[in-house]
C-alpha cells in the first residue's frame, strides 16, 4: 500500500495544473514539477539543483526560512516574481510551509505557485487589489497580497506534498 501511495503522490506532483516546487533550507531547488518549470520557459529536470535565487527576483530565501520558522505550520502566502529563461517577470502567488524531518528539525521549503500575470493585463484587477504590477518593487508587495503591512499574509495549511523519506529522492 506505501507504494501506492507514493505511486498517487508522485502523480499528482508531476500532473499539477500549478507549481509545485522543493527547496533545501540553503536555498538550491531539490525539484520542481512540470507545471512550475514550464511557468518559467525550462524543461521538467532543468531547474533541479539550481539556486532558487537564479529564478526569483530580489527574493531573500534565508529570510524566507526563518518567516517560516516563525509561522508554524500553517505557512506564508505572498506575491512573487519569478525570472523566465527568456528574463521575462512572472508576478505568482506562492504559498510556503516547511517540511519537518521525523525528529521536528526543518528540511525543505514546499512552495505551491499559481500565476497571477493575468491581473497585470487587467485594470479593473489592478484597482481592486491596489497596486500598479509594473510599479511595485517589493517582492512581497503588501498591496497586492493584501496586507498593509509589507509582510506575508499566513493562510491555510501547509502544502501536502511527499517528501524524500516517501520515495522522492
Amino acid at each position: 500500500e506505501a507504494s501506492l501511495d507514493d505511486e498517487i503522490l508522485e502523480m499528482v506532483f508531476e500532473d499539477a495544473p500549478e507549481g509545485i516546487l522543493v527547496t533545501d533550507l540553503a536555498g538550491y531547488i531539490v525539484r520542481a514539477n512540470p507545471a512550475f518549470a514550464r511557468m518559467l520557459g525550462y524543461a521538467p529536470g532543468e531547474l533541479d539543483r539550481r539556486s532558487i535565487a537564479d529564478v526569483t527576483q530580489g527574493e531573500d530565501h534565508a529570510a524566507l526560512v526563518e518567516e517560516l520558522m516563525a509561522a508554524g505550520p500553517k505557512g506564508i502566502s505572498s506575491d512573487r516574481r519569478y525570472r523566465g529563461r527568456s528574463g521575462a517577470v512572472l508576478w505568482a502567488r506562492a504559498h510556503s510551509a516547511l517540511r519537518r524531518e521525523a525528529a521536528g528539525e526543518p528540511r525543505y521549503v514546499l512552495t505551491h505557485v499559481s500565476t497571477l500575470t493575468a491581473a497585470q493585463s487587467d485594470p479593473l484587477e489592478r484597482q481592486r487589489l491596489g497596486t500598479n504590477f509594473q510599479g511595485c518593487e517589493a517582492t512581497r508587495c503588501a498591496q497586492a497580497s493584501g496586507g498593509g503591512s509589507g509582510r506575508r499574509q499566513r493562510t491555510g495549511g501547509p502544502p501536502r506534498m511527499p517528501g524524500p523519506d516517501r520515495g522522492w529522492t
